[in-house]
């Protein structure tokens, strides 16, 4: 009997140690991965909320300073100034509009010969803005009237100057109607306010 027990294995010890030690690193590798992994997602997740917090109390510092901004304010002298900036956008409208009409009639007076006269005036606001003067005049001849047609047609205020109806009265005056557009920029009187 020839049984040879022998304590020493066959097979060598080396290849048993390192087919364990292969399987044993794979796994150590795999759960050191895993481990670092969920510590990065801790950290991210705390930064994230530390993040969150910081931006809270941010915006509930600047709505804190916004509340103490606005209660500095006085709200009844917002609404005086509130009021005063309407009455000042209502006078500016309404001197806006304002027309004179005694501008027109010193430049009538500058413009109108000796020998010519006029009796009648009308004064009529057009749809376009501008005004319209009708007047009924008298004058010494007709070379007057034509004179006094050229006055008129050179002044950039006076536009469409027309005399019309010519008739001589008993004296041997020559009798005429007069008609014009009158510029609004000449009576407006806020371009006509001294400066």
């Amino acid at each position: 009997m020839n049984n040879n027990t022998s304590f020493i294995p066959r097979t060598k010890l080396t290849d048993s140690f390192d087919s364990g030690n292969k399987k044993s690193s794979k796994i150590g590798l795999l759960s050191l991965l895993s481990i670092i992994m969920f510590i990065i997602s801790i950290v991210l997740a705390g930064g994230v909320f530390l993040l969150g917090e910081y931006k809270t109390k941010a915006i509930q510092n600047k709505v804190a300073s916004l509340e103490r901004a606005k209660g500095s304010f006085e709200p009844a002298l917002i609404e005086k100034l509130s009021k005063l900036d309407t009455r000042i956008n209502s006078a500016k409208k309404v001197l806006n509009n304002h027309i004179s009409v005694s501008i027109f009639l010193k430049l009538l007076e500058k413009l109108t010969l000796k020998t010519v006269r006029f009796s009648e005036f009308e004064f009529v606001k057009r749809d376009d803005g501008s005004f319209s003067v009708f007047m009924k005049g008298e004058a010494n001849s007709y070379s007057s009237v034509a004179l006094q047609s050229d006055m008129f047609g050179g002044n950039k205020f006076i536009q469409e100057p027309i005399f019309s109806n010519f008739k001589l009265n008993p004296s041997g005056n020559v009798l005429f109607d007069f008609s014009a557009v009158i510029d609004r920029s000449l009576i407006l009187y806020e371009n006509n306010i001294e400066k």
